[in-house]
C-alpha cells in the first residue's frame, strides 16, 4: 500500500507539472475599435509623456528638397518659433511654437510642416535675406524677429546656414 500511495503522488506530480508548462493564452478578441489612442488623451491633443517622435516617411511623400531642415526665430520677451524635419531613419519633425502656444510632434509636425516645406523654393545659391523672406511669408511668422537661425541639409547633401540678428 505504501508503494502504491507513492506511485500515486509520483504519477500525479507528473501529471500536474506536465499540463502546466503551456501557457499560451489566445490573443483578446478585437472588438473593432482600431483607434489606438491613450486614455484621457483626445484625438488631436498631445501626450506629453509620449516621447516617440518618430514618423514613416515614404520616398512618394517627399516633394520637397530638404534632408534636414532646422528652424529657430526668436523674439522679444523668450518667445521662439523653432521647427524642425529630419529625413534620415524613420523620420523625426516637432514645432515649437511659443507665439500660438502649441507643441507638435512627430507625424503632426510632420503633416504640419510637409505643406510649408514644399512650397519653399530656395537653393543654395539664393541669397541669404531672400531665404528668410521666404520663410517668414510661407510659415506665417511676424518678421520683427531678434535672431533668425536656419541650417537646412539639401537632399544633394549641401549644407546652407542662414543667421540674422536685428
Amino acid at each position: 500500500m505504501f508503494k502504491t500511495n507513492i506511485l500515486m503522488i509520483f504519477a500525479l506530480l507528473f501529471v500536474i507539472t506536465g499540463c502546466g508548462q503551456n501557457d499560451v493564452s489566445p490573443p483578446p478578441p478585437e472588438t473593432g475599435d482600431t483607434n489606438n489612442t491613450t486614455p484621457g488623451i483626445t484625438e488631436g491633443e498631445i501626450n506629453p509623456l509620449d516621447d516617440d517622435d518618430d514618423m514613416t516617411v515614404r520616398d512618394e511623400d517627399i516633394q520637397h528638397s530638404f534632408m534636414k531642415f532646422d528652424l529657430d526665430v526668436e523674439y522679444d520677451r523668450n518667445v521662439s518659433y523653432e521647427a524642425e524635419y529630419e529625413m534620415e531613419g524613420n523620420g523625426e519633425s516637432k514645432i515649437e511654437d511659443d507665439l500660438n502656444d502649441r507643441r507638435l510632434y512627430g507625424d503632426d509636425a510632420y503633416n504640419e510642416l510637409k505643406p510649408k516645406l514644399e512650397q519653399l523654393n530656395f537653393t543654395q545659391e539664393t541669397e541669404n535675406i531672400e531665404i528668410t523672406e521666404e520663410i517668414l511669408t510661407v510659415f506665417g511668422i511676424p518678421t520683427e524677429y531678434k535672431e533668425f537661425e536656419l541650417e537646412v541639409t539639401f537632399t544633394d547633401g549641401t549644407t546652407k546656414e542662414v543667421k540674422f540678428t536685428q
